[in-house]
């Protein structure tokens, strides 16, 4: 079991499998609070969330993401194209041996060329790596989406796939999501076995795959 708890506030998330968990919280301040908070435990710093699976605890860093601005999402970000090369390298070197082999020759031969071309006596890297290679042609994922919904689906299918983050919480999606929007990001994380958890200023209703937490004006916690 996977929970997710704030060691100050009281409220606890369960994280179970085809369930969406809601965190509403009424007042501003104390929003602007844990988002600040939950930021920082995402880049590595201490705070009062704890994510924990059966007793263990979890880095909150390692294990989740948190989008605050879903317009602004970057599927071909440092960690993930680091993580795409790295992927490709290994396996060029254990599929494509006779093409590195050849290609690497075809490059010496070209830089050989360009050389003796100045007055200088140049040197260069004789033997780049395939993920030198892949920098150098600037080699991304191509995103194809529309839609805010296929940005963020997209986003996690990549994000799940190179990183093996399945944690993802969301701020205010539902401002820019319609209700059908929402119930086929449900599903898509659902296949995906994604753990969805979304952060709210303001409760807009309750969905039958969600599970609810209210932190009301009062710091009350409510279950609807």
């Amino acid at each position: 079991m996977i929970k997710l708890v704030h060691s100050k506030l009281g409220f606890s998330l369960i994280l179970e499998e085809n369930r969406v968990n809601e965190l509403v919280v009424e007042k501003p301040s104390l929003l602007a609070e844990i988002v600040r908070e939950l930021e920082d435990q995402c880049e590595g710093q201490a705070g009062g969330f704890i994510l924990s699976e059966d007793g263990s605890t979890l880095v909150i860093g390692k294990n989740s993401f948190f989008v605050i601005n879903p317009f602004s999402l970057d599927s071909n970000n440092r960690k993930i194209l680091t993580k795409l090369y790295q992927d490709i390298d290994f396996q060029v070197k254990n599929e494509l041996y006779e093409e590195q082999a050849e290609f690497c020759q075809s490059y010496l031969n070209y830089m050989d060329c360009i050389c003796r071309q100045s007055e200088f006596s140049l040197t260069y890297n004789i033997e780049p790596t395939c993920q030198e290679l892949l920098k150098m042609a600037d080699v991304k994922i191509d995103i194809e989406a529309d839609t805010l919904l296929e940005r963020i689906v997209e986003h996690i299918k990549i994000s799940c796939s190179l990183l093996e983050r399945n944690i993802f919480v969301f701020l205010n999606l539902k401002l820019f999501l319609t209700e059908q929007e929402i119930r086929e990001l449900y599903k898509e994380c659902f296949y995906r076995k994604v753990h969805l958890i979304l952060i709210e200023a303001v409760y807009m209703g309750k969905y039958p795959e969600e599970v609810v937490c209210i932190v009301d004006k009062d710091a009350c916690i409510i279950y609807p």
